[in-house]
């Protein structure tokens, strides 16, 4: 039986209001969700719901705690098939520079945290909207303990309608992970030279762009755009990832792969008429490795609101 728990109020202001009452009602559906797989609730993830085949839904929790893994950690997993995923956005709090410096610590610690007690997942940053997009994966135990840390903690504000907790068959994050994080600026520094990029074997290009049409997004992005792109990317050997906020009709993504392969699907992807390219969050830069090497090109998703969407 699939499980799929969409927690939290009409919005993350009105803690108070709406049928599941704010941040304690997400803790205490995450605690079902643990109950549930520890019955034996698994699903196979070609029957999660909304999460299609190509998606790679919510990844890492990032623990926004300071007080990491205790040595009681024993980085041990559950038997495989009870395993439990939760998602979420989020804000951050405070000035930018403080936020992101902020992020940064919690995410170095969350990776050595999450490998001990064999976690794994991906977060996202915004450092313009200061937005976090995270997902975790892992026994239901470790993931209700991470969420417990991450629902009471003060320096970031729960979109409480974004939360999504599942019990799953398989991981979609890879055990070795952690934590990948991959940060979206708008003040980038230099970038580094096109001379020394193409002589490099591998190179990373990130950039965030908005969709023009607004109407039909999410079906235009995870039904038409990410299935083609899966198979043009395999083919040509580029790797990657994407995000699309379906609630910001916003695009982010990360292309790595061979400078030549990586900067000719560049030129495409800028020139496409059906998004706008935010021109101050694209970054190049060398890498020694892959970050997604498994992806020709993941997709995750942040659906929209079941309230916006009916359209009242």
């Amino acid at each position: 039986v699939a499980r799929r728990l969409l927690l939290g109020g009409i919005s993350s202001t009105a803690p108070g209001r709406g049928p599941t009452g704010g941040a304690s009602a997400s803790r205490s559906a995450v605690t079902a969700l643990v109950a549930a797989a520890a019955a034996g609730a698994g699903v196979g993830a070609a029957a999660l719901g909304a999460h299609r085949h190509y998606r790679q839904y919510p990844a890492p929790a990032p623990c926004f705690c300071d007080d990491a893994a205790s040595d009681t950690c024993t980085g041990q997993s559950t038997t495989a098939s009870k395993l439990a995923r939760v998602s979420y956005t989020s804000t951050m709090r405070g000035n930018p520079v403080v936020a992101g410096e902020r992020l940064e610590g919690i995410v170095a610690k969350s990776l050595q945290h999450n490998l001990k007690v064999g976690v794994s997942g991906h977060m996202c940053y915004d450092t313009q909207t200061q937005k976090v997009w995270q997902v975790l994966e892992g026994s239901p135990e470790e993931i209700m303990a991470l969420w417990e840390k991450i629902s009471k903690d003060k320096r970031h504000l729960i979109d409480e309608d974004t939360v999504e907790a599942d019990t799953i068959a398989a991981r979609t994050y890879p055990l070795g992970w952690g934590l990948r994080y991959s940060s979206f600026d708008e003040s980038q520094g230099p970038a580094e030279g096109a001379a020394e990029l193409s002589r490099c074997a591998l190179i990373q290009l990130a950039y965030k762009s908005c969709l023009n049409e607004q109407d039909s997004a999410s079906q235009e992005v995870m039904q038409v755009i990410l299935p083609q792109a899966m198979v043009k990317n395999a083919k040509a050997g580029i790797t990657g990832w994407l995000l699309f906020n379906d609630r910001t009709s916003t695009i982010y993504q990360v292309l790595e792969g061979p400078p030549e392969i990586v900067e000719r699907l560049w030129r495409s992807i800028s020139a496409d008429p059906r998004h706008t390219i935010i021109a101050s969050s694209i970054s190049r830069k060398a890498v020694q490795g892959r970050e997604f090497p498994n992806w020709s090109m993941a997709g995750s998703e942040v659906a929209q609101s079941q309230w916006a969407s009916q359209n009242y």
